[in-house]
């Protein structure tokens, strides 16, 4: 019987390849708590979503003319050298409309970039590209000695091999005795 072994890709290395590979919504999603609430204040999703409704305000303001256009060729009906002129007519103020609808397209692709841009600066200034990475769940993150010695109860004591000071892991922080032993015996 064959199994699949699936193994999950190891996290990018710069926050600029993570928000490429998550996506700017999960990246925002998998920041610790404290870290998206600052974000959010600083980058408001709403500039974007203005920018959004004006680009589609836009749009459809170029394609209401461009219907009424051709509607008004169709009721008066033109031949084709008679609806020729009309667009040429027409032209100045389609142009104008296209033109607007251009900038709101340049408005809201920059208000877009700029918001990924800022996530990838809150991630990498903040350092929090392999915090992120780990909370997402995409990604194989390798627990290395120290990872693992942050984990256990006796961390920060010096005591695990090749770091110097007490190999003693159940030694008492405070220095002395936790109330197991007599005290003036000696062991």
């Amino acid at each position: 019987m064959d199994f699949e072994i699936h193994e999950q890709p190891l996290p990018p290395r710069t926050a600029r390849e993570l928000v490429d590979q998550l996506g700017m919504e999960a990246a925002r999603e998998a920041l610790p708590p404290a870290a998206q609430q600052a974000f959010d204040q600083a980058n408001p999703w709403r500039r974007i979503e203005r920018a959004d409704g004006r680009l589609a305000d836009a749009v459809d303001e170029l394609n209401a003319f461009d219907q009424d256009v051709a509607q008004a060729i169709t009721d008066r009906g033109y031949n084709a050298q008679q609806a020729q002129t009309v667009y040429q007519a027409t032209a100045p103020d389609r142009q104008e409309l296209a033109v607007a609808m251009q900038t709101a397209q340049h408005e809201a692709t920059g208000r877009l970039n700029a918001y990924r841009e800022n996530l990838i600066g809150h991630i990498r200034d903040n350092g929090l590209t392999q915090t992120v990475a780990a909370r997402s769940g995409q990604y194989s993150m390798a627990m290395t000695t120290a990872d693992a010695s942050s984990l256990s109860p006796g961390n920060n004591r010096g005591g695990g091999p090749g770091q110097g000071g007490s190999s003693s892991s159940n030694r008492n922080p405070l220095g002395h005795s936790s109330g197991n032993r007599r005290r003036g015996r000696t062991s």
